[in-house]
């Protein structure tokens, strides 16, 4: 395993990590809605929260003053704020933005050549991203609606950027996209060669570049195969559809 904070290995000399726990599951909230004369309630919503990943290891040093030295390289370090903290799990890295709140370093009088410490990062969104974004494309679709399954690996929820170019055009004045019981809208005039982007993460949607307004609520797509339905209001179109997210763990 290969672990980073900010760029910087914590797994080659002189820091060597021996335990870090981000396997555990990041806090959930749950929202119920309380029956009226029943047991019990209905489970409305739930979220993941903030997370606290902890660390121990040891740092090393030839000697008693170089060992100082690098112990004031690591504090250095670990006190940069919202910094990515890399760790290699499963074949690919997961990347959480992180602020240490505690770094403890007990180094007693016999440390002289090593000192052992223990960090906590907190991670703000609880969850890890994937570095590498994955790419879905479909080209040439011209039926309304058109329905299509869209996978997706990890271990939570995540948000796509969805690029929808419209190749040809006549009349077309509206777009609708449906996920998972949300539904998003734009009515707008479409030209032959405009590109729509849907950008769920940042919750913004541009055409040509350009931030337009639109009616409803950006979709969601859980881990695994997600049904989804564009609906395009025109005479005759033709488009193409990009999805771009990356793999999301908590």
């Amino acid at each position: 395993m290969q672990i980073y904070f900010d760029n910087t290995s914590l797994m080659t000399a002189p820091y060597f990590v021996r335990t870090i726990d981000h396997d555990s599951l990041s806090p959930r909230e749950v929202t119920t809605f309380n029956l009226a004369r029943q047991r019990g309630g209905v489970l409305v919503n739930s979220e993941y929260k903030s997370k606290t990943i902890k660390m121990m290891g040891i740092i090393t040093g030839n000697n008693s003053a170089n060992l100082e030295s690098n112990i004031d390289a690591f504090k250095e370090l670990l006190g940069r704020q919202g910094k990515n903290l890399d760790i290699d799990y499963a074949g690919t890295v997961r990347r959480y933005e992180a602020t240490t709140t505690k770094v403890d370093i007990p180094r007693e009088s016999y440390h002289l050549t090593f000192a052992p410490f223990t960090v906590e990062f907190f991670v703000p969104s609880g969850i890890g991203k994937a570095t590498v974004a994955d790419t879905v494309s479909l080209n040439a679709i011209s039926a309304t609606p058109y329905v299509g399954v869209l996978s997706i690996g990890g271990t939570a929820n995540t948000s796509p950027k969805i690029t929808i170019t419209i190749t040809s055009a006549s009349g077309v004045t509206k777009v609708d996209l449906l996920a998972n019981g949300d539904k998003i809208s734009i009515s707008k005039s479409f030209s032959a060669n405009d590109v729509l982007v849907i950008d769920c993460e940042n919750m913004q949607v541009t055409v040509n570049g350009i931030i337009v307004d639109y009616v409803g609520i950006f979709p969601v797509f859980g881990v695994g195969a997600n049904i989804y339905e564009v609906d395009i209001t025109a005479t005759s179109f033709i488009y193409s559809i990009v999805f771009n997210f990356y793999k999301m763990f908590v």
